[in-house]
């Protein structure tokens, strides 16, 4: 997920339909946390590096396992609300 993204809670029946929308929210400031990286994370914002430089990932590290963001409450007004979700 990216800065911008929404993030829908939803109920979902067994067939995996979407049967009721519940609140949404926006992201922003989102970062990925690594294995390697969580524990450093916390204390210095930047983890641990990876020094092979094949295939590595956002923040330099091979194995993102998580991700952080802030969220906003959109309200039942804004336009975005209405985004489809049924695709």
């Amino acid at each position: 997920m990216g800065d911008n993204d929404l993030l829908i809670t939803c109920e979902i029946d067994g067939s995996e339909n979407i049967l009721q929308t519940f609140e949404r929210y926006q992201l922003k400031q989102v970062s990925p946390i690594t294995m390697r990286g969580a524990a450093a994370l916390q204390r210095d914002g930047y983890g641990r590096r990876e020094t092979d430089t094949a295939n590595l990932t956002a923040g330099g590290n091979r194995h993102l396992v998580s991700q952080q963001a802030e969220s906003s409450l959109i309200p039942k007004t804004d336009p975005i609300y209405l985004v489809e979700v049924d695709r």
